[in-house]
């Protein structure tokens, strides 16, 4: 068996969701999973695994909503994309055991399996148990299961795609730009996330400009705090700067992802000026897809900055 990362868990619905798609499948909680917390690592490969003591095989990853569900039973639980899950992929097996001797301060548990959809959640909040396709919290059954991560980043608040945008900004803004530091900050990643949020809810809100002609600035709510400047102050007390971009792509043709959107930025002067201005010291990345009435999947990518 060999590593696999990219295994997030949801901040919404608590459920380990694989993040390494730019796609990211259904969430019970609504609209689709959004990786929060550590980067997760499981043990898999092309077959299946030996069990132990510490280790139950069976589990797989759920291609319509890319969850870590446990596939032992006829019954496959119950999926948010409808039915039940679907395995697709690699064969993996889940520790209900430290994977260490001592345990190493890079393993978790609280892990549990929910007996009502059979995927694996994260139990760890006395009162918070997510939310379960079948309705509901998620119900705790079996074994305690306990998974390695990396070390906590401030990253971490982002998924997998907002994480390789922002580190491509980062890098330009300290190399390309000579700037002294770039940090993530958490608030101005929800800001980030709920205005593509904001616009994959409303596609034609793209097409308003900004008094300096630019599109995708604007939020569906029309007032003051819809622009960039409103939601940033509203977040952190103050105003900043965002940079936002549109990729679309309909059939087969692949999704933009993060270096479409840097690349755009890079391309653009005051794109590429936002980016390079060394006042800003702080920044955070959010992304979101939707379907526009045209045919078309767009995906939106915003980063904002303060100093």
């Amino acid at each position: 068996m060999v590593q696999q990362f990219d295994w997030r868990s949801c901040g919404k619905c608590q459920v380990l969701a694989f993040d390494g798609f730019l796609t990211k499948g259904p969430c019970p909680a609504g609209g689709v999973h959004k990786a929060w917390g550590f980067n997760y690592s499981v043990w898999g490969g092309d077959q299946e695994p030996v069990e132990s003591p510490v280790l139950q095989a069976r589990w797989r990853h759920c291609g319509p909503c890319h969850a870590f569900f446990y596939d032992g039973f006829s019954d496959k639980g119950r999926c948010p994309a409808g039915g039940g899950h679907t395995a697709a992929g690699w064969h993996f097996g889940a520790y209900h055991g430290p994977m260490t001797s001592p345990p190493s301060p890079r393993e978790q548990g609280d892990w549990r399996y929910c007996g009502k959809c059979h995927a694996l959640f994260f139990d760890g909040f006395p009162t918070n148990k997510g939310r379960c396709p079948t309705g509901g919290g998620h119900e705790a059954a079996g074994w305690t299961f306990v998974l390695g991560h990396i070390e906590s980043n401030a990253t971490d608040v982002m998924d997998t795609q907002e994480r390789r945008t922002w580190e491509l900004v980062k890098d330009a803004h300290l190399v390309q730009g000579g700037c002294s530091r770039l940090e993530v900050d958490p608030r101005l990643v929800l800001v980030a996330r709920a205005h593509c949020e904001d616009l994959a809810a409303h596609p034609g809100l793209w097409d308003k400009l900004s008094p300096e002609g630019f599109p995708g600035h604007y939020g569906s709510d029309g007032g003051l705090a819809s622009g960039p400047d409103g939601r940033i102050a509203k977040a952190v007390g103050s105003s900043g700067a965002e940079n936002v971009f549109r990729g679309r792509f309909r059939g087969d043709a692949a999704p933009p992802g993060p270096d479409t959107a840097f690349n755009a930025w890079w391309n653009s002067p005051s794109h590429k000026a936002t980016m390079l201005n060394c006042t800003h010291n702080t920044s955070g990345v959010g992304i979101a897809f939707g379907h526009d009435p045209d045919g078309w999947t767009s995906y939106y990518f915003t980063q904002v900055f303060h100093s």
